[in-house]
């Protein structure tokens, strides 16, 4: 489970991290990054859903239920499901598959014991005989949509990480392989070495002495940077062809000045907008249950509104959304540190799009985007309308659109 544990993250830094990530993994017997390996199975989908400690269901089907059906209300279709025990959880995805509602499943209980301990030496042979017997637990179950390997493992464990990748993907190649990944120095060598078929990172902004839209990473330890340059950082080593998805905060937590306060419902707009500016096809927030000293979406009405109302505005757009990727800036922005846009294209460089945040959360501004030597217009693809370029745009606080640009010169 997450825990206050930030105070290490603060390390290396962007390609100085990677390099010193793949120094390591080379050094390591039959660990070269160009070992053998099943092609991944790439996930072309868009889930928007939540995080979830298993433990705090334990293993209550009625509980479970409960959950997805309070998801489906809101809007969600999926769950990050994390500390499962498998021999006691594994039933659970029984009721998931009746109700429609994918399961990320997390087999961190039998695994506590049988693989991550230092006893357990590393090789494939033993990622078998810890794995294999869970993977044959959960794998009939059509709402099992992907195994969450592993929840923000240190560079210690990156060897295990990588070995554990693959033996998934050997066991059951039908199914992505996803770990969070946390860190500066972390995330890079770490994805490097396991190559997932995701690269799933948590972003958590809202620091604890951070003023309403300042979204400076002071919770994992990197004041320097904020939620965009943090993305943008430890995504250096991501295949263009590879998913980015995100967990979002929702929460608080005391944890001194690596604490985070809850933010409010335009901070939550601002993460989820600037999360798909930056490329994000998947969403989870944390969390939904409460414990810890958090509070989760389930008992705090107010920001689980928000977040269905967001996951409703997403739906109809998400098939496009998935098939687009970051591209060099076409765009220009007016309001200074408020405004923020992104450009995304589709693969084949055909289709240009503009993703547009008020990063101002405490009022509505009016923002009004230009591309360069080019003409035409922006659509709106939630509502289909189209401005004309450098036309104003006004947007709530937090809030963002999403445009396709439409060239006149076509």
């Amino acid at each position: 489970m997450k825990r206050a544990r930030r105070r290490g993250l603060l390390a290396a830094t962007g390609k100085g991290a990677i390099a010193t990530g793949l120094a390591w993994l080379l050094s390591m017997p039959g660990s070269s990054p160009a070992a053998p390996i099943d092609p991944p199975t790439t996930p072309r989908t868009f889930p928007v859903g939540v995080f979830q400690d298993g433990n705090l269901l334990g293993g209550s089907a009625a509980a479970f239920q409960a959950m997805l059906e309070d998801l489906r209300r809101h809007h969600l279709d999926s769950v990050f499901f994390t500390n499962n025990v498998v021999t006691r959880d594994a039933p659970l995805l029984d009721v998931s598959d009746q109700l429609g509602v994918d399961v990320y499943f997390a087999p961190v209980g039998e695994l506590s014991h049988t693989w991550w301990p230092s006893r357990v030496a590393p090789s494939l042979d033993s990622a078998r005989r810890a794995i294999a017997p869970i993977v044959d637990r959960v794998k009939t179950h059509r709402s099992l949509k992907g195994y969450a390997a592993v929840d923000e493992p240190s560079l210690a464990d990156l060897r295990k990480v990588a070995l554990m990748t693959r033996m998934l993907h050997d066991l059951d190649p039908a199914r992505p392989v996803i770990p969070t990944l946390v860190g500066i120095d972390r995330v890079g060598p770490i994805f490097l070495a396991a190559r997932p078929d995701v690269m799933l990172i948590d972003v958590y902004p809202v620091a604890r002495d951070n003023p309403i839209g300042d979204f400076s990473m002071k919770g994992f330890g990197y004041p320097e940077l904020d939620f965009v340059s943090y993305i943008r950082a430890v995504t250096l080593a991501k295949p263009a062809d590879v998913p980015l998805w995100v967990i979002l905060q929702t929460h608080g937590l005391d944890a001194g000045r690596f604490g985070l306060r809850e933010p409010i419902p335009a901070e939550v707009r601002a993460q989820h907008w600037l999360a798909i500016g930056e490329g994000a096809t998947g969403i989870f927030w944390f969390i939904y249950g409460t414990e810890q000293g958090w509070t989760g979406l389930k008992d705090n009405p107010t920001l689980f509104d928000v977040v269905a109302e967001l996951a409703a505005r997403v739906r109809p757009i998400r098939d496009t959304l998935v098939q687009l990727r970051p591209a060099a800036q076409r765009f220009t922005v007016n309001g200074g540190s408020v405004g923020y846009v992104s450009t995304l294209v589709r693969p084949d460089g055909e289709s240009t799009f503009a993703v547009v945040v008020n990063r101002d959360c405490a009022r509505r501004q009016s923002l009004a985007i230009d591309a360069p030597g080019l003409a035409g217009a922006l659509r709106d693809l939630e509502s289909g309308r189209s401005y004309p370029l450098r036309a104003p745009l006004s947007l709530a606080a937090g809030d963002g659109r999403v445009f396709e640009l439409i060239r006149s010169d076509r």
